[in-house]
């Protein structure tokens, strides 16, 4: 970490910096912690934005597509609760982060995969995540950028 702090007092190219990969129902050490990471990077004059964790969908993604004489085993679609909790869940750290950084923002991505009635680990008949360590697909990688260039707009936000 000392590494990635020096490149982040020192790189003045650097405006904004992005942190994905939160823990999704993080303890108070952890945030803690995260809270330093924030007070290290907020003392630079960078903005900052988060991510919020993104689903999971408990689902092997394999047996969500049709194959050649396999017909597809499983829905790979799930009702709110997993977002709804994961954002719940999330609440102690934003609001934390908050109380002492009102200017720090929140995005999520989960809205490109999820609505009111629930998540879908396929989009446009393509799957949300490549591997079953739920990293993003190429093509869901790109429906997230997407979402987060019209939120910057929207927010006033660049890079």
């Amino acid at each position: 970490m000392n590494f990635i702090n020096e490149i982040i007092k020192s790189e003045s190219s650097i405006r904004t910096v992005i942190i994905g990969g939160v823990n999704n129902n993080p303890d108070n050490k952890y945030i803690d912690n995260f809270l330093k990471r924030i007070e290290l990077i907020s003392s630079t004059g960078k903005k900052i934005i988060i991510f919020y964790p993104h689903v999971k969908m408990n689902k092997n993604i394999k047996a969500c597509f049709t194959r050649p004489l396999k017909p597809a085993t499983q829905d790979c679609s799930t009702n709110e609760r997993e977002v709804t909790e994961i954002r719940s869940n999330f609440t102690r750290l934003e609001r934390a982060i908050r109380d002492r950084h009102p200017d720090v923002m929140f995005f999520d991505p989960n809205t490109v995969f999820c609505s009111k009635s629930g998540c879908s680990s396929v989009i446009d008949g393509l799957p949300v995540f490549r591997d079953d360590y739920k990293h993003f697909s190429e093509y869901a990688s790109e429906k997230v950028g997407d979402k987060f260039f019209d939120w910057m707009e929207k927010e006033n936000v660049s890079l």
